[in-house]
């Protein structure tokens, strides 16, 4: 038993002096507006912990970014997974941190996802329900997410610019409704509207 208090909270000393440090770098490093507005487009392909799965992704993002450096987004997916003939519907929520770095923009993200997933000949008979997620014979399932990208400005129209990117994103699911592992990348496009 240690004799005071503080010997239990001395390892916590350093991470904490590098968290103040990394938001210090973070908001400091360079002049940022107080607010972006974030709309995006993606095309993604990634394989799964199934056997020969592949699945292709396009997908739409809304978000924000706060003091240039942390925001929240939320998205949704739609795919087709080769093993099954499945169609796959994801809709993802959480939160981004961006690196201080100019003018490329890489970050970092975390977040639950909700995808569901359904045979292809179930999907012919009434596309509307399967989207939306009311259809028959649909595996719903909950996971988390994570991802890496990098973004690049390309274009300044006042306010709002044009970027491009490219992004690695993992989901991970917990049952054994279909693949418990979903790993790939793709390509980001995204309109930021400062405030």
């Amino acid at each position: 038993m240690p004799q005071n208090m503080m010997e239990v909270h001395r390892p916590i000393r350093p991470v904490m002096a590098g968290l103040c440090l990394l938001f210090v770098v973070a908001v400091y490093a360079h002049p940022v507006c107080a607010a972006e507005l974030r709309a995006s487009g993606s095309a993604s392909a990634v394989g799964s912990s199934w056997r020969g799965d592949v699945v292709g992704y396009g997908g739409v993002e809304v978000g924000a970014r706060f003091l240039g450096f942390v925001g929240p987004y939320a998205g949704g997916a739609l795919g087709i997974g080769t093993v099954d003939d499945r169609m796959l519907t994801a809709i993802s929520v959480g939160a981004q941190l961006w690196g201080p770095w100019q003018p490329v923009r890489p970050y970092l993200r975390v977040g639950a996802v909700h995808q569901h997933e359904e045979s292809l000949s179930v999907v012919a008979g009434d596309i509307g329900s399967a989207v939306l997620g009311i259809g028959e014979g649909i595996r719903h399932r909950g996971g988390a997410e994570l991802g890496l990208g990098a973004e690049l400005p390309i274009e300044r129209f006042g306010d709002t610019q044009f970027l491009v990117g490219a992004k690695c994103t993992a989901r991970i699911f917990p049952d054994e409704l279909g693949p418990q592992f979903y790993a790939g990348g793709g390509l980001t496009v995204s309109l930021v509207h400062s405030l």
